[in-house]
């Protein structure tokens, strides 16, 4: 689902490098007649060649906004990439395993939803019905945790916090995965009425007239 792509970003580095050889050169070298002048330039090129060799083009990472011709699909695809970014993040922050276990399964239940809803747009309004019950208090749930555990606060009520998230994370992802159940079930759904069509369709051209299905029949 990410919608990413690669650049290359020049570096100004082999400029500043055969702008100095040049300089130097123009201590040492009689610029002001032509050979001079000629030779300053030859240096400064290759000063520049090796620079880029030295110092080659720095790459980076660009997001390709959604277009798939629905605005709704398009929010909610962003939202979800956003909240995918969060979750990785949360990850990364919270030590305790089984509750990162548990936000990895709701990353990548999210990942799947959006390309669910790439595939068919019409899931989006599904999808953000969940996203608007769920997925921001889900969110802030383990953000607060994540915060109390990196202050290495202690107190009855912190543990209490702790406790809730840590006791109910499987719980939500589990629903995280039904919603994404419930997105692929409807796909199947679909898949089954279009093979019908296709069969019939074969049918009515005497393409299956070989087959066991028609054999039995």
């Amino acid at each position: 689902m990410g919608k990413t792509i690669v650049l290359k970003k020049p570096s100004v580095l082999p400029w500043y490098l055969a702008g100095i050889v040049g300089l130097l050169c123009s201590f040492v070298l009689p610029v002001y007649r032509l050979w001079g002048l000629i030779v300053m330039l030859v240096i400064s090129a290759v000063a520049f060649a090796v620079g880029k060799r030295v110092f080659p083009a720095v790459e980076y990472q660009a997001e390709v906004p959604f277009d798939t011709g629905d605005a709704t699909a398009d929010e909610i695809l962003k939202e979800l990439q956003n909240a995918g970014r969060q979750l990785h993040q949360l990850d990364l922050r919270i030590e305790d395993e089984p509750l990162s276990a548990a936000i990895r399964r709701m990353e990548r239940a999210l990942h799947a939803m959006g390309i669910e809803v790439e595939k068919n747009l019409t899931q989006a309004r599904v999808v953000r019905r969940f996203c608007q019950r769920y997925l921001g208090d889900t969110i802030h749930l383990l953000e607060q945790y994540a915060d109390l555990e990196r202050l290495e606060i202690q107190g009855q009520n912190v543990d209490a916090i702790r406790r809730q998230v840590e006791e109910n994370a499987q719980v939500i992802a589990g629903v995280f995965e039904n919603q994404l159940n419930e997105l692929l079930g409807q796909q199947v759904m679909e898949n089954e009425v279009n093979l019908q069509v296709l069969k019939n369709l074969l049918q009515q051209d005497k393409l299956l007239q070989n087959s066991p299905d028609t054999q039995d029949r």
